[in-house]
């Protein structure tokens, strides 16, 4: 699931980062998705400025620059990937450990003993 942090206000090539106006809350270490017509990724943040100072959280309408790993253009959308709920509650849940399987018992042969004489 994901939710919309704003439009690329722009790219700066030669340092790799993009500027947006946020619509949303985000912190170093949550994944975002960049993506339009020709640019589809997704990443962990892992640096994020406001007025060229290092932050580690930004809130709804201040805007930021965040490295990307990737090119972007102005027509993009970045948006924040939410985890998904169904699987980290089932993450949560310790998984039932199998028991082991029980042993098959193998037929023993029938020998036939000879008598002696």
């Amino acid at each position: 699931m994901e939710k919309k942090l704003g439009g690329v206000e722009d790219y700066f090539a030669h340092v790799g980062v993009v500027a947006l106006k946020l619509k949303g809350d985000i912190k170093v270490g949550e994944t975002i998705r960049v993506r339009g017509h020709t640019t589809d990724f997704t990443q962990t943040v892992v640096s994020m400025q406001i007025d060229h100072v290092p932050v580690q959280e930004a809130k709804k309408g201040q805007d930021v620059g965040i490295k990307v790993i990737d090119r972007a253009r102005k027509t993009d959308t970045v948006y924040k990937v939410l985890p998904d709920v169904k699987k980290s509650a089932a993450a949560k849940k310790a998984a039932p450990k199998k028991k082991p399987a029980a042993k098959k018992k193998t037929a023993k042969k029938k020998t036939s003993k000879k008598k002696k004489k």
